[in-house]
């Protein structure tokens, strides 16, 4: 509850997903049952509401400014739901932007984004005061001011394309389906115990995050410190 009342505070709604969503995958899984049709159109109402207040309201929250009147409206109208929803679907536009950019007028960064920069990510500031990633400086290279200024992301194939190219998709989307799959055979139907039913729970609405921000410093940190306190925790054979 209180890291949710953070996230909330914060605006981070892929967060609130998983903690939300996370439960019911595993209250399923547990007790070996499907959830029936009413429960989905349920849940997922509850969840565009929930995008759309934090959309809508999550400015408001990080400036202190509480004194506007909570609109029904507002928040929870048809209209509201549709602008939060178009700012994760509207994603292809910077992607379109990186295709007509990338090699054209700026080259391939070959692996740097994927498999260095995270790791540069780790070091602390405190250690490494004038820390720079790798390509730092593309995206100025590849959009106008007012994009970078908005904080536009793009999808996870856009840093694909980024590295290496169409065959950077190609790889990368077929990297990531197998290990999808993998997870589910492995964690589910072959060793369902509490630690992989906790795990596979996360692990399904994390890949939200993974899929529609195409950045992997920022991604391997959230995977490693979402994962490693479950790790921690069921460590002891009480939860095995």
């Amino acid at each position: 509850v209180l890291t949710l009342i953070l996230f909330i505070n914060r605006g981070f709604r892929f967060i609130i997903i998983i903690l939300l969503v996370a439960p019911i995958i595993a209250y399923y899984l547990k007790n070996r049952k499907e959830p029936k049709i009413r429960v989905i159109v349920t849940i997922l109402t509850c969840l565009l509401f929930m995008i759309s207040i934090v959309r809508n309201t999550r400015n408001s929250i990080r400036a202190s400014n509480l004194s506007e009147e909570v609109s029904i409206t507002k928040y929870l109208g048809i209209e509201a739901i549709d602008e939060a929803l178009y700012d994760n679907f509207s994603m292809y536009k910077p992607f379109y932007i990186i295709v007509e950019k990338v090699p054209a007028t700026v080259g391939y960064t070959y692996g740097s984004k994927t498999f260095i920069n995270p790791i540069l990510m780790l070091v602390p500031r405190a250690i490494w005061r004038d820390k720079k990633f790798l390509y730092g400086d593309i995206d100025s290279k590849i959009f106008k001011k007012e994009v970078l200024i908005a904080g536009t992301a793009y999808p996870n194939i856009a840093e694909y394309y980024l590295e290496y190219g169409v065959l950077g998709v190609i790889l990368g989307m077929l990297i990531l389906g197998l290990f999808t799959g993998y997870s589910t055979k492995w964690l589910v139907n072959k060793n369902k115990n509490y630690r992989n039913i906790v795990f596979y729970s996360i692990f399904v609405p994390l890949t939200m995050q993974i899929i529609i921000r195409g950045y992997m410093a920022s991604n391997f940190n959230l995977i490693l410190f979402t994962f490693l306190p479950v790790m921690l925790i069921t460590k002891s054979d009480k939860y095995k």
